[in-house]
């Protein structure tokens, strides 16, 4: 587990005062469901993880983490206290400079990409 998904899974827990093991338990009391949709989301926006390890790293099934993040992302639009708590541990556990690097790394990815199109269309 990453010091980010570490920091995540603390912040979402010491918010919602859901324990870690109710977190990764199989619980479905509407409060621990709750957090633990939103660590699902903050972990997928603010990492690389892809579903597949997301599921890995919440010991589930990844079919089960694609509508946990869908739920949640629903709910921040229209329940404020919800979107008060995602924002809160968005703050609390972002790193700008590791996003701008990320930001920047996918543009230089996507520029290479274009160049290879670019090539590529050339070529014919």
């Amino acid at each position: 587990m990453t010091k980010k998904v570490e920091a995540i899974i603390a912040a979402v827990c010491k918010r919602t005062e859901v324990e870690e093991r109710q977190l990764f338990g199989s619980s479905r009391r509407k409060s621990i469901a709750e957090a633990r949709s939103l660590a699902y989301l903050l972990v997928r926006e603010l990492t690389r993880l892809s579903f597949p390890e997301m599921g890995r790293l919440f010991k589930r099934d990844h079919t089960t983490i694609i509508p946990g993040v869908r739920r949640a992302a629903r709910k921040i639009q229209y329940d404020r206290w919800m979107r008060e708590l995602y924002e809160a541990v968005r703050t609390e556990v972002s790193d700008p400079v590791s996003e701008l690097e990320w930001i920047n790394a996918e543009i230089h990815r996507l520029r290479e990409r274009a160049a290879e199109i670019t090539k590529l269309e050339a070529a014919e």
